[in-house]
């Protein structure tokens, strides 16, 4: 996890490793929520359907040459 502040707003990465969905889902999901705002790091864009994670503000996948790229789940 990685915390940073841009703009005064306090930011989270979160890096969920393909297999660990249950794993980060029963570990964030037990922390109290903070002000934080959580992107989280997956490996596969189909890995976001499985996570369950309270604050997450959106998604995002990060290519061998660097590029990012970002995702939002349906309803959020």
């Amino acid at each position: 996890k990685l915390l940073f502040f841009a703009r005064s707003e306090l930011y989270e990465i979160v890096w969920a490793a393909a297999g660990q969905e249950v794993l980060i889902n029963h570990v964030l999901g037990q922390k109290p929520q903070t002000d934080s705002k959580r992107i989280v790091l997956v490996e596969e864009p189909k890995q976001i359907e499985l996570l369950h994670i309270p604050g997450a503000s959106g998604f995002c996948t990060v290519t061998a040459d660097g590029r990012i790229n970002y995702y939002k789940k349906r309803g959020m």
